[in-house]
């Protein structure tokens, strides 16, 4: 592993540690032993399985247990379909809560980014095993597959400042950190500069393309 990342499972720890907080809904309802859809149990158990392994990748590669490493990424090419399909049923069951909530168009509006983002998440990951030879490249894309995740949660937290979308500035800058330091340190920064690009494209989106004709028909066409 390059020396420049040899602590990078800090920040999958971080994203791990966070959940709770951006999800303190749930978790509270659960500790108090309040009625929860088993959707978002599996969903739960699911995702926190998955940044388990994020944590532990980094840390099998630091410590040279090589082949333990490749192991477990070729168990994920099994467990990843699991993670897409936990996070769509969860798109879904939100689609059908809000119902009560919001008039069809908002509804399919407010779809707009959890499905962009799970779409994000899923290029970046097939990149990364598209590169897996490549182990800085492959392990570049992970860490910006990784943001795509970020996002939902540090939306749920509230940092007292109303409509601003944190998760979309957090994640943004999150790239573009990883960015700069890689150019500073001439590395091979180009899957954070292609992080850096879509997910900028998909947030400017959002400002304009959930309201539109073509995002809603194509959403009804998906979701009824």
């Amino acid at each position: 592993m390059e020396r420049k990342y040899k602590y990078i499972y800090i920040f999958f720890i971080v994203i791990l540690v966070l959940v709770p907080v951006g999800f303190k809904r749930y978790f509270i309802k659960l500790f108090n032993e309040e009625s929860i859809n088993n959707i978002l149990h599996v969903h739960t158990l699911i995702m926190t399985i998955w940044c388990l392994l994020l944590i532990i990748q980094p840390v099998l590669i630091k410590n040279r247990k090589n082949k333990v490493h490749k192991l477990i990424g070729k168990l994920s090419y099994l467990f990843f379909p699991l993670v897409i399909f936990s996070i769509c049923i969860v798109i879904m069951y939100s689609f059908e809560r809000m119902k009560g909530y919001l008039s069809l168009d908002e509804n399919l509006s407010q779809l707009f980014l959890p499905i962009s983002q799970l779409l994000l998440f899923v290029l970046f990951y097939l990149l990364a095993m598209l590169n897996v030879k490549k182990t800085r490249i492959h392990m570049r894309y992970i860490i910006v597959s990784s943001v795509a995740l970020f996002g939902p949660t540090i939306g749920r937290i509230d940092f007292g400042l109303g409509d601003f979308n944190t998760d979309l500035w957090f994640m943004d800058l999150c790239l573009l950190a990883f960015l700069l330091y890689d150019i500073h340190y001439k590395k091979s920064y180009k899957p954070f500069l292609i992080g850096c690009i879509l997910f900028f494209l998909i947030h400017i989106g959002n400002l304009w393309l959930p309201d539109t004709y073509i995002w809603r028909e194509g959403a009804k066409i998906i979701f009824m």
